[in-house]
């Protein structure tokens, strides 16, 4: 099931950070939130949206439901057969609520679904756990009207695609990503989320597995960026993120990279210095093994470079 580390790496742009991690308090948010006054597509651009070819059965095993609360932009509860669920996209993380272009991720959703009789494709059957997260969620796949919005909401730059998450569509979502991102479609805009912040500190380097088990070591994991320009970059109130929504690390006030150095920020605590920094996560590891992807943002949110790898081949549909 392991194959080969795959490092990607690219400039864009994204979300704005958020610390909360827990779905309840995303299902509380407002089926109403205002309108984002911005524009996810850039101006002459139209989202690449390309049908990926699938149908539910390719993905899993199907179910009808009916979308009755959407509160952001990839998790939603449903009806099936009279009783409530709360379902979580497999395989794409959208912003959160609070975030740049949040409010648009889950309008999209919201506009597409609610109300709506959806198909859902999961994995293993529903009754069984591994059908859900450890929040009890369905994991799914999200089918209507024959319209992957999985797949959709990547495309329109709306989404990550979470290089962790074994499935047999991950490749479809790893390149309607790649499209995104080279068309500078919402999210990898390089000013989605305000004017776009100059700068040459690029992801270099990244270790997701420690020597050991991971809890046991969390300094041997880590991120490491490059200043490759010829002048000292502050990366006051920037931030280092990965695929999910839960973990956050913001570069300490009145941080600079000195011209053509590196500073790995370590997963556990320590004493912060010019060449290390200390996420201090305590009993959790950052990066997943089987996948995922560094993202540095500036200032605003905006996305200006990812490392994204890959050591878990794809699962195939039951």
């Amino acid at each position: 099931m392991v194959g080969a580390l795959v490092l990607m790496g690219c400039a864009g742009a994204s979300s704005q950070p958020s610390a909360s991690p827990n779905p309840d308090a995303q299902d509380a948010a407002s089926d109403e939130p205002p309108p984002d006054e911005r524009d996810t597509v850039p101006s002459g651009s139209e989202p690449s949206a390309d049908d990926p070819g699938f149908s539910p059965d390719d993905l899993g095993f199907v179910t009808s439901a009916e979308a009755v609360h959407v509160p952001d932009g990839d998790s939603f509860e449903v009806t099936i057969d009279g009783a409530e669920e709360r379902v979580r996209m497999i395989g794409i993380n959208t912003p959160e609520g609070d975030e740049c272009l949040g409010d648009r991720a889950g309008t999209r959703l919201r506009d597409a679904i609610l109300g709506q009789e959806i198909t859902l494709a999961t994995l293993d059957p529903i009754g069984s756990g591994q059908a859900r997260d450890e929040f009890g969620r369905i994991l799914a796949f999200v089918f209507l009207e024959g319209d992957l919005l999985n797949h959709r909401l990547v495309a329109e730059g709306l989404a990550v695609a979470r290089a962790q998450t074994a499935h047999p569509a991950a490749s479809a979502l790893e390149e309607a990503e790649a499209v995104a991102r080279q068309e500078g479609l919402g999210i990898w805009a390089s000013d989605a989320c305000g004017p776009a912040v100059e700068s040459n500190v690029r992801i270099a380097d990244l270790n997701a597995d420690a020597p050991g088990p991971d809890e046991e070591n969390p300094n041997g994991e880590w991120v490491e960026l490059r200043n490759e320009g010829p002048e000292p970059a502050d990366l006051t109130d920037w931030m280092i993120r990965d695929e999910s929504t839960r973990h956050r690390y913001q570069f300490p006030s009145g941080f600079v990279l000195e011209p053509d150095t590196t500073v790995k920020l370590r997963t556990g605590c320590g004493t912060d210095s010019p060449t290390e920094l200390f996420w201090c996560e305590r009993g959790t590891s950052v990066w997943n093994n089987g996948g995922d992807t560094a993202l540095l943002l500036d200032p605003n949110g905006n996305i200006v470079d990812t490392l994204a790898y890959e050591t878990v081949q794809h699962r195939s549909a039951p």
